[in-house]
């Protein structure tokens, strides 16, 4: 979608406290209306990390220091660098050197925010990436010798950093008791002319005068200033060098690159179970394959290839094809583009995945550049089938949600898939992407729905009985599991997604890599048309499917759990539990758990009619206390903790 249309939705999300309408969270913080209701945009920029003095002794490496930021991550390689706060990646950058990046974000190395409850106009030092200490003996060379260089990147697929954020590159030696700051960028939105990534070169020797010449070691790190409330202000770095015998001019990067991991071979999806598969129907026509010429002048020849292994083995025919006059330099004409299996059809080269009335297993897709008789780049990529259908590839650089008046009154959000034999839906996979607001203790309920007319969804044949709310868990792009009360035999086109009682965006992930757009559907209240998203992209989403399991019978209780109060609210040491007298409240009949606003447990109990649930060994906070029946029947309440 051009930036048109996206400048056309946020001046309606200006409008966002008088209608009702779908929103993309992360896309650029200063046309977010959380931004504008809280007056001056502009954010507060506090340094506070830049004389924080060095204690911690670290193992110490040899020159040259390279890292391209290939490995899988999602943490840096731990033998060149010391933390783990930023992420490595292949779906943030656009146009990267190759494939594989750093990013630093508003979130910890358990990619939740730094302070969910900090104002979005401010900006703070958030992600660090620390190198090891680099021997720095015997490297008093005079004139050109010893450089670091590397390349970044603001927004990519992400959020575009403010002016009020920054990126630094700090130093620290054997003679220093301080970091001393050598480079900074202030925040931007790349534009449509930007190449993408830049470099820096940096000449040790002129650093200070060479003083880190005469240092036993030296260090550096990356630091970015950024919100700390979620998934915001994103830069990206890739291919840091750090060596001797080095001069100003040594600024290209030489060879042959594969840029983005390849997307699925399949044409609807990126996973989906096995025994869903059926063969070429199934299969895309083309897998496109992006290739980047770092040489300044030449083309360069290559030759690409695929091969295919089931739990090593081979699967298919190897695809070859040759390029005897190669991609030309990148910055003049752009990507090479290979289709890695057009020519000839999937179906007559014997390309298959086969069946089986399994929902899992895993392939293995080695894509292969031979640059020449001494040079071979591989990137592997697994096509995963698993129990469930999934559009988007497993990350999710945006927040996709509905948010306004009225969207609290039933507001739906609804993803079609089609299932190719009748299977049942137990439960749904969501992930929830931390982006300003903590929406924890936000209520939804799951549903399904069957097709209806005009290509959207139809008649509503699933709503769960329990009241849900998003859960962040700790680790990168990890999905939140939500079971069915009764599971459900689906045949054919059906949609899932959920009803909300909130006008708060619950930010649920939003995938830039791949584009299900005419598979979104919303709706702004329970009495409103169904209406298409506009945004492209896929919404982490996934039905999961299997065999029947065995539940409980669940009766409708639905007076009991209506009926259910905490008092007093806000508590202080304890709280008390008032039920409907009609409800059971004999010894064991209701079981009490209280979870953190992370979802994590951190209390559970029996309850006892009549006597008080003691909570005084809980911290001051909001907390979700779920209140289930003998009958599995249950409620979800909110509760504030303040003393």
């Amino acid at each position: 979608m051009n930036r048109i249309l996206f400048s056309f939705v946020f001046l309606l999300s200006f409008y966002g406290h008088f209608m009702a309408q779908e929103k993309i969270s992360g896309l650029h913080e200063g046309d977010s209306p959380m931004l504008k209701k809280n007056g001056d945009p502009k954010k507060t920029h506090i340094n506070r990390a830049a004389t924080v003095p060095f204690s911690n002794p670290f193992n110490i490496i040899n020159l040259p220091f390279r890292d391209d930021f290939k490995n899988e991550g999602p943490y840096p390689d731990s033998s060149k660098w010391i933390d783990n706060e930023v992420l490595i990646n292949r779906s943030y950058p656009v146009a990267p050197m190759n494939y594989g990046v750093a990013t630093f974000d508003g979130m910890d190395k358990n990619a939740y925010p730094y302070d969910f409850t900090a104002p979005p106009t401010l900006s703070v030092s958030c992600d660090t990436l620390t190198s090891k200490r680099i021997n720095m003996t015997g490297m008093g060379l005079p004139g050109d010798s010893v450089y670091m260089s590397f390349y970044y990147e603001a927004q990519g697929r992400g959020n575009a950093p403010e002016p009020e954020d920054s990126l630094f590159l700090e130093f620290h030696s054997s003679r220093d008791t301080v970091w001393t700051e050598v480079w900074s960028h202030i925040g931007y939105a790349s534009s449509t002319k930007d190449s993408g990534f830049h470099q820096v070169m940096l000449s040790i020797n002129q650093l200070d005068t060479g003083k880190y010449l005469q240092c036993s070691w030296v260090q550096f790190r990356f630091r970015n200033f950024a919100t700390p409330c979620g998934n915001l202000d994103h830069w990206h770095i890739d291919v840091v060098q750090f060596d001797h015998h080095r001069v100003y001019s040594d600024t290209t990067l030489f060879g042959l690159a594969l840029v983005y991991e390849p997307l699925s071979f399949l044409a609807n999806y990126q996973a989906m179970p096995w025994k869903q598969y059926q063969g070429s129907s199934d299969m895309a026509s083309n897998v496109h394959v992006y290739i980047r010429n770092n040489e300044p002048v030449f083309a360069k020849p290559v030759t690409y290839q695929y091969q295919g292994s089931h739990y090593g083995a081979p699967f298919s025919v190897p695809y070859i094809g040759n390029d005897p006059v190669g991609p030309n330099p990148f910055p003049s004409y752009g990507y090479e583009t290979v289709a890695a299996v057009a020519d000839p059809p999937i179906s007559s080269n014997g390309f298959s995945f086969g069946n089986s009335m399994s929902d899992t297993t895993v392939f293995e897709i080695n894509h292969i550049n031979h640059i020449n008789t001494l040079s071979t780049e591989t990137l592997a990529v697994k096509q995963r089938f698993y129990n469930y259908f999934a559009y988007d590839d497993g990350s999710g650089e945006l927040g996709y949600g509905l948010e306004g008046l009225g969207t609290e009154n039933g507001a739906s959000l609804a993803v079609q898939y089609t299932t190719n034999i009748p299977d049942t839906l137990k439960a749904v996979q969501i992930f929830w992407n931390p982006i300003i607001t903590n929406v924890s203790l936000d209520g939804f309920r799951l549903c399904v729905w069957g097709a209806g007319g005009g290509n959207t969804p139809g008649s509503l044949i699933y709503r769960s009985d329990s009241l849900f709310s998003p859960q962040y868990l700790p680790g990168y792009d990890h999905f939140r599991t939500y079971y069915l009360d009764h599971p459900k035999v689906i045949s054919g086109t059906f949609y899932v997604g959920w009803m909300q009682y909130t006008e708060d965006n619950l930010s649920v992930g939003f995938d830039q890599n791949t584009n299900s757009m005419n598979h979104n559907f919303f709706t702004v209240d329970s009495l409103s048309p169904w209406q298409a998203s506009l945004f492209p992209g896929s919404l982490m989403i996934r039905p999961l499917f299997g065999d029947t399991i065995r539940v409980n019978s669940i009766q409708n209780l639905s007076q009991v759990l209506e009926g259910v109060n905490l008092f007093p609210n806000p508590a202080q040491n304890q709280v008390f539990i008032s039920l409907p007298a009609l409800a059971d409240t004999g010894p064991n009949a209701i079981k009490i758990e209280i979870m953190d606003a992370y979802g994590k447990l951190v209390l559970q109990n029996v309850y006892n009619s009549g006597l008080p649930q003691d909570i005084s060994g809980l911290p001051n906070g909001f907390y979700l206390v779920r209140i289930t029946a003998r009958d599995q029947a249950s409620c979800i309440k909110k509760l504030l903790i303040a003393r």
